[in-house]
């Protein structure tokens, strides 16, 4: 069981077996996301279950909105004005959210969502390479979610020989495998510290599909205890970048 500092969890926009082992083991307080599932395996149960209980408070979103939310922290501003949630439902349970008159029109209402930046991002990539460089492939939004939060936890199958923004061969547009399968090969935890997420300043001088993240390993004292596909709990190796 988690200790008596529970979590705020934010989705970005959905997630799985990471939010139903979590809630499962007592660790969040708040949930905000659009949808925790196990897709074909079902409904998540642990999830399900505390809904029902109501030993979590659900924060009911859509997966535009928290994209939106998300894009807001990364460009710094404090908010994102959104359409597509007028009419809906879901402003009755966001109060949070506000519907304003657009400045730049006539009687034409628009959503501000307030900027979400989290403490911690936490995701899972094929790569990194010892310069803290992340392959994240077509999966853009981990790099929206690294830009936006204070810090970011990485784990990977693999570390890279060499750099990766120096390689031409990951120039493209690539697959990735399934993500979040920490059951197959090693697994590298990185913590990046700030804003370590830069971009070196400059999005154009950076792969499209590398997110480049720095830092030093100061947080978890070394550890990070991760559970794989098999339900078995593992120790991920901690580098200092």
């Amino acid at each position: 069981m988690c200790s008596s500092d529970l979590l705020t969890l934010i989705a970005l926009p959905t997630s799985s077996l990471q939010a139903d082992l979590l809630v499962g083991a007592g660790c969040v307080e708040v949930l905000e996301t659009s949808a925790v599932s196990l897709g074909e395996f079902g409904a998540a149960p642990r999830f399900t279950a505390a809904i029902l209980a109501g030993t979590i408070r659900m924060k009911d979103a859509t997966c535009p909105a928290l994209h939106a939310a998300f894009q807001a922290a990364e460009k710094g501003v404090p908010f994102m004005p959104l359409r597509g949630l007028i009419g809906t439902d879901v402003l009755k349970l966001r109060p949070d959210w506000q519907v304003i008159d657009n400045p730049f029109g006539n009687k034409d209402p628009i959503v501000l969502l307030p900027a979400i930046k989290p403490e911690v991002a936490l995701f899972h990539a094929p790569m990194a390479d010892r310069d803290g460089n992340v392959w994240i492939g077509r999966q853009r939004d981990l790099m929206t979610m690294a830009h936006a939060a204070d810090k970011t936890i990485v784990t990977v199958e693999k570390l890279y020989d060499g750099n990766l923004l120096a390689d031409p061969a990951l120039a493209g547009v690539c697959s990735l495998p399934a993500p979040f399968d920490l059951g197959v090969g090693a697994s590298y935890t990185y913590l990046c510290t700030d804003s370590t997420v830069n971009c070196a300043n400059d999005l154009s001088s950076l792969n499209p599909n590398t997110a480049s993240v720095s830092g030093e390993a100061d947080s978890l004292n070394g550890t990070v205890c991760v559970i794989g596909t098999n339900g078995e709990r593992s120790e991920e190796h901690t580098s200092e970048l």
